[in-house]
């Protein structure tokens, strides 16, 4: 889903196993009692950390396809385009970090459905417009 990620790599130089994606550095899944992954294709990822990496590249729709996700860190890199509005679909994030980027744009409107969300950084980006008028509404936010 991410292209031109070097530094997302098998923890080990093995082939992967069943766990595919979750066997890669800067990602976290749900395990059950038994050790096994309890998704299917992307669900189940719970945590995406590919902070500082050196990416360039739009962030894409099919982060939607994330489900679980529950920290989505993308700061620190040289993301381009706009925050895609597919976000909104992330219902489990607690925590949206893409600060430290080229993203412009506005934020989308789709981000007062995260309920959950406790911090949201986009500092350091360039975004323009205004910030979506019931973000104070947002009771679980923390950080902003």
């Amino acid at each position: 889903i991410f292209p031109m990620c070097p530094s997302v790599r098998p923890r080990t130089v093995s082939r992967l196993s069943e766990k595919g994606i979750c066997m890669w550095q800067g990602i976290e899944c749900h395990y059950n009692s038994d050790g096994v992954v309890t998704y299917d294709d992307n669900e189940g990822v719970t945590s995406l950390n590919l902070t500082g990496n050196g990416l360039a590249f739009t962030i894409p729709d099919e982060i939607s396809a994330f489900k679980d996700l529950g920290l989505l860190d993308l700061a620190g890199n040289s993301l381009a385009g706009t925050i895609p509005k597919t976000i909104g679909s992330l219902k489990r994030l607690v925590k949206l970090y893409l600060g430290g980027n080229q993203l412009q744009g506005s934020i989308p409107s789709e981000i007062l459905s995260l309920t959950d969300l406790e911090v949201l950084y986009l500092h350091d980006n360039k975004l323009s417009g205004t910030i979506p008028k019931n973000i104070g509404n947002m009771t679980s936010l923390e950080g902003i």
